[in-house]
This record gives structure tokens, sequence and C-alpha cells, in this order.
């Protein structure tokens, strides 16, 4: 079935709605009545009327149409109006009903009323007052009828809406008693809608003090809070709390389940409490900092926004002098004696990419090992570490390395290290200019050496076995050079430890092949002598 228009009515000069007009069932048996009644009424264009002649046709014309109120005759033939009615309302149809008749006994009227007729009408009078006052008794009760239509469909479209809402919906009485509470409310709380329906307010708040915003929502009329509430199973939910009172007493609060952001929240101030202590605590010096542009977006100055301890220590600067202020305000010079520094500082806020460099800052007359990144546009952070004696450390080192190159670099007999995984990690020029291998070539080699004779490999491998043991010695070995020539040469390998406690091998070279011979031809001299003498002591 359709359901009545409920705009509101566009009325005429008389009160009476021209658009959408009130549809009317007239019951009556007189025939020329209904002809009159119909005129009059539709004249006004607040009405359409449909008119029959008994309540059968009545009945027979409700199933074929939908009426909003029904105008009757009291005294007709087979049933009268008031059987009518008691069908009607027995049938549970409860469409406004009003009866017009012209029998005036006051009885009718009152059985009339009693039988749930909305209005009682003579139709004896003159035409203007009897039909003026039907048509205006006719739009009273199909307002009152469309705005009990209306109050029922908001009531239904507010009922679905709260049984089908994601946020939970509480309605207490004064007494702090839930008379009603939705599915959400019942999954939040882990009760049964049942069981809640049999609680009151102070058995799910966790704490007492949580009262203090019933107490307030009766005193002002409404409220927004957070407040805890209690789970069946003991733990408590964070909840936001939107409560009004209601005309009749009552309390109606929409609550929200907060309580994964809370969790967050709490996460994420421990979070900061723990980075802020490490933040503070960190060996190294930490500045965020915010770029200034130019009108061309080039950069020009930035910003010290936030700095750690280790940052006063490292650097001398106080917070206050630093935090706030300009660069070129906190440490004048920076920007004049680094402009590669500031550069960097200014792409990488830009671009977002991170760098990390060695710098001798001169501002401060220390050296600085920075990591600088870009958190967001705009901005950058600069991590460094103060390595001045560090540095003073490697230029020491470096300076003695050069001292140990040199002097090995100058040594008239061949040199070679050697790392525990076979490669070289310091020739001199002599073993070069011995093997007839370029510098590059040597250290390229890993064992067997290709300066290493084949014929005299297990010689060498049994002095470097030796020397792995700790046995020191000198061995005279076969070795050949690019050209594949031999020579005879003097090895003496020793093992040492370095400072990371790898094992290392250094060998000193020398070429014996001349002496070698020299001792070979004195030798034969010797033995030719040897053999002189022996025959002169036989003559």
């Amino acid at each position: 079935m359709t359901k009545p228009n409920l705009r509101p009515p566009t009325t005429n000069s008389d009160g009476f709605e021209r658009e959408n007009p009130i549809r009317v069932l007239h019951v009556d048996d007189d025939s020329n009545f209904l002809v009159v009644a119909k005129r009059i009424l539709e004249m006004q264009g607040a009405f359409q009327v449909d008119s029959v002649l008994s309540v059968k046709e009545a009945f027979e014309r409700i199933r074929e149409k939908e009426f909003e109120v029904i105008v009757s005759d009291y005294q007709m033939s087979l049933k009268d109006g008031l059987q009518f009615l008691k069908e009607l309302r027995d049938k549970g149809n409860s469409i406004p009903f009003i009866l017009l008749t012209g029998k005036g006994r006051e009885e009718v009227a009152i059985e009339a009323l009693n039988l749930g007729a909305d209005s009682y009408f003579n139709k004896i009078g003159k035409p203007e007052t009897v039909y003026g006052e039907l048509a205006h008794s006719i739009i009273q009760v199909v307002e009152k009828q469309r705005g009990k239509q209306l109050l029922e469909e908001s009531e239904e479209r507010f009922k679905l809406y709260v049984e089908n809402s994601p946020i939970s919906v509480f309605v207490a009485n004064p007494q702090a008693e839930y008379e009603y509470v939705n599915e959400a409310a019942s999954k939040m709380l882990g009760y049964s809608v049942k069981e809640l329906q049999s609680m009151s307010i102070p058995q799910i708040a966790y704490y007492p003090s949580n009262l203090f915003s019933f107490a307030e929502l009766k005193k002002k009329g409404k409220i927004n809070v957070e407040v805890i509430l209690k789970h069946k199973n003991g733990q408590p939910i964070y909840i936001n709390l939107n409560a009004v009172k209601l005309p009749n007493g009552k309390l109606i609060a929409f609550c929200e389940d907060i309580t994964e952001r809370k969790q967050a929240e709490e996460a994420l101030r421990k979070s900061e409490e723990k980075y802020r202590s490490l933040f503070e605590n960190m060996l190294e010096g930490f500045a965020y900092c915010k770029i200034i542009l130019d009108e061309k977006n080039k950069p020009v100055d930035f910003v010290y926004l936030e700095i750690n301890d280790a940052f006063e220590r490292l650097t001398g600067l106080k917070r206050e002098k630093v935090v706030g202020k300009k660069v070129s305000v906190a440490i004048p010079g920076t920007i004049e004696g680094h402009p590669e520094l500031f550069e960097t500082y200014g792409r990488v806020a830009l671009s977002g990419k991170e760098e990390q460099f060695d710098v001798n800052f001169k501002p401060l007359g220390i050296w600085l090992h920075i990591s600088v990144y870009s958190p967001e546009k705009g901005c950058f952070v600069a991590v460094f570490e103060n390595i001045t004696e560090r540095k003073k450390v490697e230029k020491e080192i470096m300076a003695e390395k050069q001292f140990i190159s040199s002097l090995f670099r100058g040594l008239k007999e061949g040199f070679a290290v050697v790392n525990q995984e076979g490669e070289h990690i310091l020739v001199n020029a002599e073993l070069c200019r011995m093997t007839g291998f370029s510098e590059k070539e040597l250290m390229s080699q890993k064992p067997p050496f290709k300066f290493w004779a084949e014929e005299g490999l297990k010689d060498i491998n049994e002095a470097f076995e030796k020397a792995m043991k700790g046995i020191d010695g000198d061995y005279e070995l076969i070795l050949k050079r690019k050209n594949g020539e031999r020579f005879i040469a003097l090895v003496s390998p020793r093992t040492t430890v370095d400072s990371e406690g790898n094992t290392i091998f250094f060998a000193t070279i020398k070429n014996i092949t001349d002496r070698k011979k020299a001792e070979n031809a004195l030798n034969d001299a010797f033995d030719e002598l040897a053999l002189v003498n022996e025959k002169l002591g036989v003559v």
C-alpha cells in the first residue's frame, strides 16, 4: 500500500490545501447528499472525495484505494455508521473517522467517540456552517494522523539507525538503570543486550569517579567527556561519551570506543619519552634545522629548531644561544667559511637525500663527521661526531705509514708483506726490480706467486709452514723472473699479528745468484787445488 504524501500542505485563501488534496471516503445512503457534499468539498480544492452508498461498498473501496479519512452517516440501511466504525477498529484499521449524521442524539456521539471516532457532526444546519466545520475537522484529523505517521516513521528510522549504528547507544532512566542498549553497546562491553538492560551505570563504571559524569549530565543536561567503562572480563575500555538528558528525564548516551587510540597514544607517549631520553643521552651531537630560502628558493641561512646535550658538549654552545637562532647569528662565519657545507645542507633539505662527510669546522676549530638527512622538505637533521682526536691519530698513523713505506721501498733487499688470505699488502721497488713484475702485478697475485719457480715450490712451502709455526729461518730458494729466468734468493720469512689480531707474513728476499756462483767457483778451485796437492804427494 502506498503511503500518503506527507509534505506540508499548500493552502488557498481559505486555509485549504490545493495541491496533494486529502483523500476522503464519504459513506451515506442518500445519493443526493453525497453529490452535494462532494461538490462543495472539492470546490474548496483541499479534498478528493470518493462517495459510496453502503458500508459494504466502503470496505470494497478501501481494499482498492488508500484514504486518509472516512466521513460516514450514522443511520443507514443494513449497517449503520457505528457498526461500520466498530468493524473497522476490530480489523485494526485506525484511519481517522468522522461521524456525520442528521440524528443529533448525544448518546450516539458518546458511543461513536468511545468506539474511536475522531469527531462527530450534525449535518442539519446552514451548508456553509456544516461543510466549513466538516472541512476544518477533516484537515485537523488528517494533519494529526500525518504527524503521527511522520513521528512513527522518524522513530522507525531512528531505531533502524541505532540498531545498526557502529556507535554504542545507551538509554537510562533517571535512576541510572538501563532501559535500552543497542548491539554495538553489547559487543563493546561483552554483555548481552538482555544482561545490560538489567544493569545500571555504576555497574559498568571502571572507576567511581566516572559517576561524577553521570551527576554532571543530570545537572547540565548534556556532556561530552572521556570516561572508562568496565568490560565483562574486567578490562578497562576507554570511550568518548556524548550524552543528553531528554525532556522526559531519561538519559541517552552515544559512546565511541577509543581504547585502541588511547593505547596508541600511551605507546606513543612512552616511545617519545624513550627516544627523548636516547636523544638527550646520545653521544653524537644532534641538530634539527630549517632552511631559510630567498625569493628565488635559494638557501641563504638556516635556523636551529632543536639540539641535544651532546651538541652542547661537543661544540661548547649552550642551547639558549642556539635554538631559535640563525646559524649566521649562533655561529658567525659558518656560511662564509664553509659554503660547501651550507650548500650540502640546502641540497639535502630540498632533495631528501642523505649524505655523510668529514669537515674541518673552522669556526670552532674542530673536525666533525656529519651525517645529514631530511625528515621533511625544507628541514634537515645533522648528526655529528667530534673526530678531532681521531684525525690527529690518523695523521700520525699516515705519517708513520709513509715513513715505513719509504723505508721499505728504499731497502736494497726485496720486501713483501702478505695477509692470512695470501694477498700482498705491501711490496717494495727492489722486489719488483728483482722479479721483473710491476707493483700492481705483484699486488694482484695470490699463492703460488708467479715469481715462485715450480721446481722450488716444495722448499718454499716448507719455509712458510715453519714461519707459520713461529720458527724463524733463512732459506735459499729458487725463484724466477717474469721472463722465466731462474735465480737463487735468500728468503727470510717471519710472522706477526696486526692490531686487529690477524696473522700477517713478511719476508726479506735477497738475490744471491752471483754469490752462489762465486762460492761454487771457489769450491771448484779448492777441489782442483786439493787434487793437485794429492798428486804432488804421490810424486
